[in-house]
């Protein structure tokens, strides 16, 4: 890494010696230093995959901390290592961006551990389900301030220069992401023709469990109260957004935005959500608008450009039907004689059918509309089961003549295999009426496999759960 940072040209070895190593043996023996261990309350199996080789409780190395001293005080060559994450020119590919990357390779490679598995999270230890003592803390930790340490609640705000319309609103940061706890200190990187971005890492599983490294212990720059995000494993809430020079909030925007974009990822929320009818109306004109049945553009601008890049952006969507019923089926009071779910934007009826349920109804099937609000989707999956499944008579009625479902798109049905019934799935039951619902306008393929099905768990056996996978594909 000592290599990399010297060869980029913005740090000499005697600046990498006073201004990086040496501070990193100083701090590396603080109380806080020591405090970071490798997580080891559950996200840590979940990122087997990633391969890093590092223990559950292993203590924070010298070389994760001159990562984090590097990204936080060499601001130009900072701002070089954040560039190799984004293309610098429409129609860069990935794979030059990857080339430019290999430039710093170690540092990547730290930086991201450091906040992978030394940083903290927003959802505090739970110790009943653990069934852990104080004592067996003590034992396996070493220290009870440990696990004190590992959470933190937000908000967290981003200072942006220039103003840019939001692309999602339960989002992934995969680049080094700088965040502060302090507005003020993102008034100032936003400037006056800026806006404050507002980050929140509550009401649904992934923001609760998203990692991020607090950087003020080590930053020479202590008044910025940093937070640094890496990775994009999991995604965090887009809270608000805040433009400097109107003065305008757009917070009571972003809560009905955050959970749309939470019902069509296929999110585990913290609870039932708190919308109201106001929350309903946001987005039932931001979608009439987008689809253009409404042209009445009654609120700022600014919304309907965020939204309109959002629908464009989306390539793939994620409908988990057990999740829309649990958190997103409640009936709002729109007008006196009108009661809606917030799954009705989108959606037809989302109910629990059971085995017995009515061959010829439009339950759990989204609107056609849908692929017309998402015009770029390549996929849709769907999780369903033997309780929340659909009929593919409907669903060959519905789409079969649809110009918007275009022959890329693809359809992927999960359901998984359950004990005790010989394995065998609504999909498996249905398999001969499938064929002959979509034999003619559909290609469709069947395979089971082992893979992600989530309802309600988020353990590494989640990740390895035998499921069947169904693929339809316009012809």
């Amino acid at each position: 890494m000592r290599e990399e940072i010297i060869n980029s040209g913005y740090c000499s070895m005697q600046e990498f010696l006073d201004k990086i190593e040496l501070p990193s043996k100083k701090y590396i023996v603080s109380r806080k230093a020591k405090l970071c261990r490798a997580d080891s309350d559950g996200m840590i199996a979940n990122l087997k995959h990633l391969q890093y080789g590092i223990k559950c409780n292993a203590p924070l190395s010298l070389l994760h901390l001159q990562a984090v001293i590097c990204y936080c005080d060499m601001s130009k060559l900072c701002t070089l290592f954040s560039s190799t994450f984004r293309a610098i020119f429409v129609g860069e590919t990935l794979s030059s961006i990857k080339k430019r990357n290999q430039c710093f390779y170690f540092l990547s490679k730290y930086l991201r551990e450091c906040v992978d598995y030394f940083g903290k999270k927003g959802k505090a230890l739970d110790v009943t389900r653990h069934n852990l003592s104080r004592s067996a803390l003590l034992a396996t930790s070493g220290d009870w301030l440990y696990r004190q340490n590992l959470t933190e609640q937000g908000p967290f705000y981003c200072g942006v220069s220039s103003v840019m319309s939001i692309p999602a609103f339960n989002m992934r940061l995969c680049a080094p992401t700088s965040t502060s706890k302090q507005i003020e200190i993102a008034i100032n990187f936003a400037t006056r023709n800026g806006i404050i971005i507002q980050l929140n890492n509550n009401s649904d599983w992934h923001s609760r469990n998203l990692h991020f490294f607090d950087c003020s212990f080590v930053s020479h720059y202590k008044e910025e109260d940093e937070r640094l995000f890496f990775g994009g494993d999991l995604r965090i809430r887009v809270e608000a957004v805040r433009i400097i020079e109107s003065g305008d909030n757009f917070k009571n925007f972003f809560k009905p935005l955050f959970y749309f974009d939470c019902m069509i990822n296929g999110s585990d929320m913290e609870r039932i959500n708190d919308c109201t009818e106001s929350d309903y109306q946001v987005l039932d004109e931001l979608i009439k608008h987008e689809l253009g049945v409404s042209m009445v553009g009654e609120y700022h601008s600014y919304i309907y450009d965020c939204f309109h890049i959002f629908c464009q952006n989306k390539k793939t969507v994620c409908i988990n039907l057990y999740y829309l019923d649990k958190y997103f089926n409640e009936k709002i009071q729109i007008d006196y004689n009108e009661q809606c779910a917030m799954t009705d934007l989108f959606m037809f009826a989302v109910s629990k059918k059971g085995n017995n349920e009515q061959q010829f109804n439009n339950n759990n099937l989204f609107r056609p509309s849908f692929f017309r609000l998402f015009p770029n989707v390549k996929q849709i999956i769907y999780y369903t089961d033997n309780d929340y499944n659909f009929s593919f008579a409907v669903f060959n009625t519905l789409y079969s003549n649809i110009d918007s479902f275009k022959a890329n798109t693809k359809i992927i049905i999960k359901t998984e295999q359950q004990k005790g019934i010989g394995n065998r799935t609504w999909i498996t039951k249905k398999w001969k009426l499938i064929c002959d619902e979509l034999q003619h306008g559909f290609k469709i393929s069947l395979v089971a496999t082992k893979g992600y099905y989530a309802r309600g768990t988020h353990s590494s056996a989640a990740y390895h759960h035998p499921i069947q996978i169904l693929t339809i594909q316009k012809k």
